[in-house]
């Protein structure tokens, strides 16, 4: 099967440590890497950024305003559906090279956990993704150590559920099941 190409950077690579890290990896990874720090710059230095986050606080004070708040979530929802494609296109051909059935395996419950660790701000749910990720990574190198394969694939939810558990901010966590202000 065919997948991604994989790029090498020439200068990247040869970093002693970091170089096998950060290079050798498909279109797709160094894309999402852009895609942050453009939504950042979107979302933070543009006036359609800050309507777009005003929308997502606060609908009704937004539409008090004139701001079309149906455009504003249509178009979150449709960019969100796009950069999710983009992640099952990594997922099937940049890392698998094919697509089956259940090869997500619960990485949409560690995305939610990432967003709500980021506290939904780009560069936030980047860093708790790269985290979630290294313990993924920890979980397939610890197969090499004879551990029960059921011990090992477990490390990423494990962590992911340490990491709810300790998650201190209680209203991103009523903002995103929808239950914000409904105390009020």
């Amino acid at each position: 099967m065919v997948g991604l190409p994989k790029w090498d950077i020439p200068l990247l690579r040869d970093i002693p440590v970091v170089g096998p890290i950060l290079s050798g990896h498909s279109p797709i990874v160094f894309l999402s890497f852009a895609l942050v720090v453009v939504l950042f710059w979107y979302m933070y230095k543009t006036v359609s950024g800050f309507r777009l986050l005003a929308i997502g606080e606060n609908p009704a004070a937004a539409r008090s305003m004139g701001m079309r708040v149906a455009r504003y979530r249509y178009a979150a929802v449709l960019a969100s559906g796009a950069l999710c494609g983009l992640a099952g296109a990594q997922l099937s051909l940049g890392q698998l090279t094919l697509f089956t059935e259940g090869m997500t395996a619960g990485r949409g419950f560690i995305a939610l956990v990432a967003m709500m660790l980021g506290q939904s701000t780009p560069f936030g749910v980047m860093a708790a993704s790269v985290f979630f990720g290294l313990m993924d990574a920890l979980s397939i190198r610890l197969q090499g150590f004879s551990l029960p394969t059921q011990f090992t694939m477990m490390v990423p939810y494990v962590v992911t559920f340490i990491a709810l558990f300790f998650f201190k901010d209680k209203n991103t966590f009523e903002e995103a099941s929808g239950k914000a202000g409904s105390s009020r």
